[in-house]
């Protein structure tokens, strides 16, 4: 149960009208899979009650009762108020629905549910309240094992119970001045003085926007008194910026339209995402709009939940549509080599033994068994990576100079000259791995030409700083946006332009040269503009590296 009651109380639900392992426990609930709340069926089921609480005490009791069945899974629902019978308090029902309908004001525990013949599968019981003490209970009951209640049935139930006090204590007066032969009309805002101890921030604005009631709630979520709202303006509390936001909504409410809206709004603790309505008060006589009831939910918590599912699913679809996108061209890149070796083996197998002719074969075969055991090289690399790994290096000294230059005479004699080595390091040497080295190059060059423009020089530059040596690769060409930049290293990810361009590629070969370079304790970043063109730029430690350098 939601809430304590008090021993009597507890004693009138055990002691025989609903054994205790009938009752469902908050702890018991944790363990079952919840629905989602409903605010906006919440807001509108206490809006009604208060809109008959105006009109008839009883109504309103059944009301809730029947706002019960409406919002949670119950088949039966009831309110019982606690009674003195002689020297036993009892509850008798004063309002019920559902399969309890018929059994209107029977009382507990002399007369047991069980003796009404009615089964009971589960029940939830939420006391309400006065001055600390149980005055009485709300029921929820289902009859079969085919539903069950779960936390958002008892959520539900508790903030009607919160709501049942003032119901029940409009019911009490209303029920002696029956007795006295005499009649009143509670005006909505005299029912409103019964929301003190709803969850719901509650007020009523006269036509100048002016405070003429606000509850418990309300004065709580400005961390003000009572006297701080009566006859001043919302201007005059909350400031223009909340006057800014709620005006709008006001003038429909005083305008005789019921409005309802769910936005972001200042309060003292921070900016919260709430659901709000305004329920215009109609003179039924005259058919003046005196003022307006406010009702107003926080609903931040699951506005950030539906924002946070938003954004992962986002996520999930992006990593889903890179993942195939990313398969594809691995199947397709793979395919050209085994395809290459396939038909190099057939050729040797028709020709015969013919030595020129199967070393060509053999070698054929060779290469393209190396582009294969290269490219699942790099693709178990950047899975080791992506795990938080980092790829294994094999260190030895080496002229970092010489390596680069040898790499970028390969490229020339297969790109037409179109690369430029500028060294001003002079002799590096240090230990690094070179094949690594090697692939960062080869990665960042084979890149520059893909996205560069075709008509321009790549330049390929070594310099040194203190402790540290640094490649360089530049081309020009179309820069990449800052916001892409950010991200460019990771795995599978490609640039937005490249990925709308007929360019194939993996999007994993910046992601194996932040991984090498990370192995070798060095740093990789970039940068691009218009002007300047793109230039990545690799740092190597020189320190703890036996590196030496000369001019």
């Amino acid at each position: 149960m939601p809430n304590t009651p008090s021993e009597s109380a507890r004693t009138a639900f055990f002691s025989g009208p609903v054994p205790a392992d009938k009752v469902i426990f908050a702890d018991d609930l944790n363990a079952r899979p919840s629905r989602e709340p409903d605010y906006k069926s919440e807001a509108t089921a206490l809006r009604s009650i208060s809109s008959t609480l105006g009109q008839s005490p009883q109504a309103a009791l059944q009301e809730l009762v029947e706002q019960v069945l409406r919002l949670s899974r119950a088949e039966s629902a009831g309110i019982s108020i606690a009674e003195v019978d002689g020297n036993e308090v009892v509850y008798r029902w004063h309002a019920a629905a559902g399969t309890l309908a018929p059994h209107l004001d029977t009382t507990l525990p002399h007369e047991h549910i069980s003796s009404l013949g009615i089964p009971v599968s589960e029940a939830l019981l939420a006391p309400f309240f006065q001055d600390g003490q149980s005055i009485g209970t709300v029921w929820a009951i289902l009859h079969t094992s085919h539903n069950h209640f779960d936390l958002e049935d008892q959520r539900l139930l508790e903030s009607i119970a919160g709501f049942t006090t003032g119901v029940v204590q409009a019911y009490r007066h209303a029920r002696e001045l029956e007795e006295r032969e005499k009649t009143s009309r509670l005006t909505a805002t005299q029912a409103l003085l019964m929301t003190d101890t709803v969850p719901a921030m509650i007020a009523y604005l006269d036509r100048e926007y002016r405070y003429q009631f606000v509850n418990a709630a309300y004065r709580k979520a400005f961390k003000l008194k009572n006297g701080d709202f009566i006859g001043k303006t919302v201007l005059e509390v909350r400031g223009l910026l909340a006057m800014d936001f709620s005006k709008p909504h006001l003038d429909r409410a005083l305008a005789g339209h019921f409005c309802e809206f769910e936005q972001e709004m200042p309060y003292p603790s921070g900016n919260k995402i709430v659901y709000g309505s305004y329920t215009p008060d109609i003179d039924k006589v005259t058919g003046e709009v005196r003022g307006l009831i406010a009702l107003v939910l926080d609903v931040s918590d699951k506005a950030l939940d539906k924002l946070r599912l938003e954004k992962s699913l986002r996520t999930l679809n992006r990593e889903r549509e890179l993942r195939e996108r990313f398969i594809a061209t691995l199947s397709h890149d793979l395919r050209t080599p085994l395809t290459a070796a396939r038909i190099s083996a057939q050729l040797l197998s028709r020709k015969g033994f013919d030595p020129e002719s199967v070393k060509r074969g053999a070698d054929r075969i060779v290469n393209a068994i190396d582009r294969a055991e290269r490219m699942i090289r790099d693709l178990l690399d950047s899975d080791r990576i992506k795990a938080g790994e980092g790829i294994p290096i094999k260190t030895e000294t080496l002229r970092l100079d010489e390596l680069v230059g040898r790499v970028v005479e390969d490229l020339n004699s297969l790109n037409s000259s179109r690369f430029q080595f500028e060294n001003g390091a002079g002799a590096v040497s240090g230990n690094w791995d070179p094949d690594a080295i090697q692939r960062v190059i080869e990665n960042l060059t084979s890149n520059a030409m893909k996205y560069g423009d075709p008509r321009t020089p790549i330049t390929v530059g070594l310099r040194t700083a203190p402790n540290l040596v640094e490649l360089s690769v530049h081309n020009q060409g179309n820069p990449i946006p800052e916001i892409e930049q950010q991200t460019l290293f990771n795995f599978y990810r490609r640039s937005g332009a490249v990925l709308t361009s007929n360019i194939k590629g993996w999007g994993i070969g910046l992601t194996l040269v932040k991984g090498i370079t990370e192995a070798h304790s060095g740093t990789v970043d970039l940068t691009s503009s218009k002007s300047d063109g793109t230039t990545f730029y690799v740092r190597l430690p020189l320190s703890g590296s036996n590196s030496t350098m000369s001019s």
